[in-house]
């Protein structure tokens, strides 16, 4: 696990507010304690500055990670929540209130302040790290390995022991995982579908984020007549890639099957809104949908298990229960809106990072601030090199280029 080390990054803030200047030389001094690893001499000085300026967010992260040096969790703890409550957006805060958590062993805990820092800086390799150790503490290594590959796309390529013990856990692996995935292809082809199911299993454990090994993993399953099983690899082929839209229809019937009648509109509505056209389809929509008017109980089930997978910290879960509970009860999708976005955001911090990257880099394009506008362009190529707006960002970065050159151009024969 790695801690957010201590920064001088704070002090321009501090210089910035309105302090006095004895009270500026004194934050100086508690941090220059700190560099030469004086940790009571910066608690006492960092208590000093809260005591007369108790609203200088700083000071308390400063103090907290002073406390943290002497392996005083809790009180470290304390002082990044104050933190936060005078200024949110302290991301190092949130990593190291994760990082004192998982100390204590609160290791949902942890991954709750970490999934808070990467929604604020999605990049953020430390958080994203982290939350690869726990997950894979926890035994979720699906969750595991999406964390490393993101700190991976991330982290500098500098042959540093951190990066080449991760890159050769997630290279080695999915080696593996191929390996047997090929394998298990060769054996259902040839129906031997114990051999292929063997293959398809091992692939899993070694890697899980495969989406085709769990997709024929299921289709076994449900010849096997095993539907739960087969219910259980499907749903996961979706978090993996969810735009197979045949994965969905798979879905429906074997919830027809087990009676889930509920579940199974769901998921023949997915496959509908995806694209998918059945006639058969739209005929089982209207009977289930008779069903759906005849047994409403059915129904708020599905917000029950969204509410419970919530307040487990399960967010996979309980943003799919959470989208079949708007598919049933369209009329509350407004008032779902936040907390669906919220779990979305949770799972995939990159896309609404990088695409408020974007739209800053167009506010400031528009308004003539070329140099923040390339900033900003090229902030969004760092979350999402391949993301839909590439080449447009590629020709704004060029454009934005070509105006700072008549710019200075113009200054130039001013000058003259």
């Amino acid at each position: 696990m790695e801690k957010e080390k201590f920064s001088i990054e704070n002090l321009p803030q501090v210089l910035n507010t309105q302090i006095s200047p004895s009270i500026s030389d004194l934050f100086k001094k508690g941090m220059h304690d700190y560099r030469h690893h004086d940790y009571n001499g910066a608690i006492e000085i960092f208590q000093s500055i809260i005591s007369t300026n108790p609203e200088l967010a700083e000071a308390h992260v400063n103090l907290g990670d002073a406390y943290f040096r002497l392996d005083q969790t809790q009180e470290a703890i304390d002082c990044w929540k104050k933190a936060l409550s005078l200024d949110s957006t302290q991301v190092s805060c949130y990593i190291n209130i994760g990082n004192g958590c998982f100390l204590n062993n609160n290791v949902a805990e942890a991954i709750k302040h970490w999934l808070i820092a990467i929604t604020m800086a999605p990049d953020h390799t430390t958080a994203l790290m982290n939350l690869g150790a726990a997950y894979e503490q926890l035994k979720d290594m699906s969750q595991a390995f999406k964390y490393y590959e993101e700190f991976l796309k991330y982290y500098p390529k500098d042959g540093s022991s951190t990066y080449q013990k991760i890159n050769s856990k997630v290279t080695k692996s999915k080696k593996v995982a191929e390996h047997n995935l090929k394998s298990g292809f060769y054996y259902q082809k040839r129906n031997n579908l114990r051999k292929a199911a063997m293959c398809y299993l091992n692939s899993i454990k070694a890697y899980p984020n495969f989406a085709k090994a769990h997709l024929n993993m299921g289709s076994i399953c449900y010849m096997a007549k095993k539907y739960t099983h087969a219910i259980k690899y499907w749903k996961q082929a979706v978090n993996v890639d969810p735009t197979y839209d045949n994965t969905y229809c798979n879905l429906g019937v074997a919830y027809e099957i087990i009676k889930k009648y509920e579940l199974a509109f769901c998921m023949y509505t997915k496959f509908k809104e995806m694209g998918g056209n059945s006639y058969q389809i739209d005929e089982r929509l209207k009977q289930l949908t008779e069903f759906l008017n005849k047994h409403p109980g059915v129904v708020g089930k599905r917000l029950e298990k969204a509410d419970e997978f919530y307040s487990k910290q399960k967010y996979t879960e309980s943003l799919w229960e959470y989208e079949n509970y708007i598919i049933l009860k369209p009329d509350q999708k407004n008032s779902f809106e936040h907390r669906i976005n919220e779990l979305k955001n949770y799972l995939n911090p990159v896309f609404k990072a990088a695409n408020t990257a974007y739209e800053i880099g167009n506010t400031c394009f528009s308004q003539g601030k070329y140099d923040k506008a390339i900033h900003a362009y090229r902030r969004y190529l760092i979350l999402n090199s391949d993301g839909e707006y590439k080449t447009i960002v590629n020709k704004k970065i060029s454009d934005c280029a070509k105006h700072m050159g008549k710019t200075m151009n113009s200054f130039a024969k001013a000058g003259r």
